[in-house]
């Protein structure tokens, strides 16, 4: 069942994102450096370029035979040129002769409140927007940076040749209006801008994309706000109904939402179609409130873990076993592991299969890997000459670009001496390399080869290995994992 989702979630501690409202001095000042933002607050009427307009582009056959509205799953949507449109600037996918959207189409227009409609590992695809105006070119580049800069997703550039890896992607289409999809679609999606697209109004959409509806039809809007009816553009009153069907309300109301209409949207007079408190703005297109913010990082949440490292070497040599788990819905990227045993520790290799990449910061050992799949695991082994310690000295921490709200199990042994960024960013190299086959580590698709030297972070000899063969699954996580891989290739299929 498709269901649409409304992020909101309370105020995080302090070390996870700024508190919540809208936004802060810093973060509005840092958007609008460098740049001019027109913003729609509370003047935007009829003629908002989140409106969406026709296009000739999109004629068809029966277009003119078509009816006004249809109404899927409980939502009610405007017919535009054989386009489903749900409340003004929400692109449901086509729609047939009857102004029906077909049952393909509908399975995958609406966003969903489970891990389906999310964008794998929190990574965003899209294309360069190399066909659009040199304007909206500069609009859609600040908007992701904005996003990438406030939140722990990422979005990369598609290109030939990460094709492959990459099958669901964003194209930014130029176009007569600035609309986008909800949540992960599967395949080529698009967002439409035109040059009327400011930059607030691109990341708006963008946040659509990544999953986010409008903040003013959540089911709890009737205690902070009122709905002049009467004060709204005939036919356009479907775009301020309340959404039940299946939605979920995360957080307080965020009246400084960039997903929030303005007081004029679809109004037929200089009357305000939305009743706010006194004092109170709404539909504010400059930047993400921190609640935006935090909303789109809960919804992408991952649950990373640390086992217990064991020893299974002799003498002065630890051979630790390390295992990193991602028990969350989710998977995670750009995961680091920093591994500190004393200050005259001698790191000399790491399992060539493990899916990381290492260097020795001197007394640290800091290893990073791009993505860690959900509910799979990543083991690995580390060999290091560390005098008279024991595996009981072994400090680990454990972070990722992805938000974890679960930050217990993500040391072990760190009275907080252990930091994310190294304290010198100088390192010694390698003195001694280990030609000994490693034991103990499993992969399910490679084999464990001799570990290689662990390079220096002032070198360019770092171990590369592919990302996608360093998680081994055992017991529930295989069974788990094998689950998952047929739903993605179920995803995959019906995106077709």
């Amino acid at each position: 069942m498709c269901l649409p989702i409304y992020q909101r979630i309370p105020v995080r501690s302090l070390d996870q994102r700024p508190s919540s409202g809208p936004p802060t001095a810093s973060r509005t000042l840092s958007t609008l450096c460098c740049a001019t933002i027109l913003v729609l607050a509370g003047c935007a009427r009829a003629d908002d370029p989140e409106l969406f307009n026709a296009d000739p582009a999109l004629l068809n056959d029966f277009t003119d035979s078509l009816p006004t509205h249809g109404s899927t799953g409980g939502f009610d949507y405007a017919i535009i040129q054989g386009l489903a449109i749900f409340e003004g600037d929400i692109l449901l996918g086509t729609v047939d002769e009857t102004g029906s959207i077909p049952q393909g189409t509908r399975s995958r227009g609406l966003a969903r409140n489970d891990a389906f409609g999310r964008w794998p590992d929190g990574i965003v695809p899209y294309l360069a927007p190399t066909q659009n105006s040199e304007l909206q070119q500069v609009n859609i580049e600040f908007a992701i940076q904005h996003w990438m800069e406030n939140t722990g997703i990422t979005f990369v550039e598609r290109t030939d040749e990460n094709a492959d890896q990459y099958p669901s992607y964003l194209r930014f289409d130029n176009s007569n209006s600035c609309a986008s999809y909800v949540g992960m679609q599967g395949g080529e999606q698009s967002i439409m801008v035109s040059d009327g697209c400011t930059q607030g109004s691109i990341i708006h959409e963008i946040g659509h994309a990544l999953g986010l509806f409008h903040e003013h039809t959540r089911s709890d809007r009737d205690n902070y706000i009122g709905v002049d009816w009467s004060q709204i553009i005939e036919g356009k009153d479907i775009n301020f109904t309340v959404q039940n069907a299946g939605t979920q309300n995360y957080g307080d109301y965020d009246f400084g939402s960039i997903m929030h209409y303005g007081e004029y949207f679809f109004s037929i007079s200089s009357s305000p179609t939305i009743i706010v408190p006194a004092g109170i703005e709404i539909g504010q297109r400059v930047a993400l409130s921190d609640i935006d913010a935090l909303s789109v990082d809960q919804m992408y949440q991952t649950d990373l873990a640390l086992l217990p490292p064991n020893d299974s070497g002799s003498g002065d040599i630890l051979e630790l076993g390390i295992t990193v788990l991602n028990q969350g819905k989710l998977g995670a990227h750009e995961l680091q592991l920093v591994v500190k045993v004393t200050d005259d520790a001698i790191w000399q290799s790491v399992s060539s299969d493990s899916g990381w990449e290492c260097l020795d910061y001197d007394t640290e050992l800091r290893c990073t890997r791009p993505t860690l799949s959900e509910f799979s695991e990543s083991r690995f082994t580390v060999q290091v000459d560390a005098g008279d310690a024991t595996v009981d000295d072994v400090m680990m921490l454990l972070t990722a670009r992805t938000y974890d709200p679960a930050l217990d199990n993500n040391h072990y042994n760190d009275d907080g001496t252990l930091s994310k960024e190294p304290a010198d960013d100088s390192a010694q190299n390698v003195v001694t390399d280990s030609s000994e086959t490693t034991s103990g580590d499993q992969d399910t698709e490679s084999t464990t080869s001799p570990p290689p030297v662990i390079a220096s972070a002032q070198t360019s000899n770092v171990v590369s290995n592919d990302a996608s063969s360093g998680g081994s699954d055992n017991g529930s996580l295989l069974l788990l994992a094998l689950g998952l891989l047929g739903w993605r290739r179920y995803r995959a299929h019906i995106a077709q």
